[in-house]
């Protein structure tokens, strides 16, 4: 879905109310990606899977992670310790493989 350009909503205010929810998701989603590609350094350069599924596959399981690091109040030295990380993958290995399958 794309915002109406700016000659088409003159007038119309369903149209101005339209563009104004779309920029308000577009922000959020882009400060959640934000978010996890500063989180996850897998993210931050491109994804060099081919399978569009193991790419949205990698895009669920970072968020997985992410929210698992909130809910066990994770910080950024918690996430560089291996072991630490290692106990919150564990946690989630059962929902990792529900996802995949």
């Amino acid at each position: 879905m794309v915002p109406f350009k700016e000659n088409e909503i003159c007038n119309h205010q369903e149209r101005r109310r339209y563009n104004y929810f779309h920029s308000s998701a577009r922000m959020t989603i882009e400060h959640a990606f934000g978010m996890l590609k500063s989180q996850w350094q897998i993210l931050s350069n491109p994804i060099r899977m081919k399978s569009i599924e193991k790419i949205i596959n990698l895009i669920e399981v970072s968020c997985i992670l992410h929210n698992m690091c909130i809910d066990n109040n994770c910080t950024q030295e918690d996430l560089n310790n291996d072991i630490i990380l290692l106990v919150i993958i564990m946690k989630l290995i059962p929902e990792i493989i529900s996802m995949i399958t």
